[in-house]
């Protein structure tokens, strides 16, 4: 990961990374720490073929991921746990198939009955007849999807520098927020993925609007959910302490003294 060597070697002071990356990071020796946690979420949903119709039916499938280790095979275990299932005893098969295309590819050809999609490719499948088993934002299951990261070090030495991105960084957040920006941030949405067409660029837009944590607070629960995941296959993550690598200090300071709820309240700025 490149946002992680940059910060281990300095070259960056601050980096928006997973959670899970962060946890390897840190079993390898990395003073990380996440300072906020603007996803706390996943935001993937479950498809499935036609013929699956509720759990049980997943027993003995094939869920296609796009990598063994990433978020969406953390979040095809998840799902699993979600439904009371284990893909080891139930002969679940999870396989790291490829990227989001390669995914719906399978699932359309039947090479696989389920995949992890982004909402945005899960919603052009349904007119196909394929069912959304599982809306990951809507089910509540603690997981730090993106994390706002530095270095113990920058953190102790330079704590109002690190403040004073935090506060740019959620005054960005509420600006995508209010309805009344909608028009700029569409545009920028637009420009920055290279989305010609409106409706995609909307859609786009709705994703972001579920996705923004007013008050991101960075939670040990979930972080200890990608730890419990990682842990098999990296026994070093075992023995890193979740609640070490959280540092929600700044945040907690910038709630109390009212900064946060202020960006979302004209009255009050």
């Amino acid at each position: 990961n490149l946002q992680t060597a940059a910060l281990a070697t300095h070259e960056v002071q601050i980096g928006n990374i997973g959670g899970a990356t962060v946890l390897s990071a840190v079993a390898g020796g990395q003073a990380f720490r996440i300072i906020a946690s603007p996803s706390n979420q996943l935001f993937y949903d479950l498809v499935a073929r036609s013929d699956i119709k509720d759990g049980k039916d997943i027993r003995g499938k094939r869920i296609g991921v796009t990598s063994v280790g990433g978020t969406t095979w953390m979040a095809a275990n998840l799902g699993l746990q979600h439904y009371g299932l284990d893909a080891g005893r139930d002969a679940v098969q999870i396989n790291a198939i490829g990227n989001q295309s390669v995914l719906v590819q399978a699932l359309e050809s039947g090479s696989i009955d389920l995949a992890v999609l982004d909402p945005f490719l899960s919603r052009r499948l349904k007119p196909k007849g394929m069912k959304v088993m599982i809306e990951f934002a809507k089910v509540n299951i603690p997981f730090i999807t993106t994390a706002v990261v530095t270095t113990a070090s920058f953190l102790r030495e330079h704590e109002d520098q690190v403040e004073r991105f935090l506060r740019a960084f959620l005054e960005a957040q509420a600006f995508i927020a209010k309805p009344e920006n909608k028009s700029a941030v569409l545009k920028t949405v637009a420009a920055k993925m290279k989305i010609s067409d409106p409706a995609s660029a909307e859609e786009g837009y709705q994703d972001m609007q579920i996705g923004i944590e007013r008050k991101p607070y960075p939670s040990v629960e979930a972080l200890r959910n990608i730890q419990k995941l990682m842990a098999p296959m990296n026994p070093k993550v075992a023995s890193v302490k979740s609640e070490d690598v959280i540092n929600a200090r700044i945040i907690r300071r910038l709630d109390e003294n009212g900064f946060i709820d202020a960006l979302y309240d004209a009255k009050k700025r």
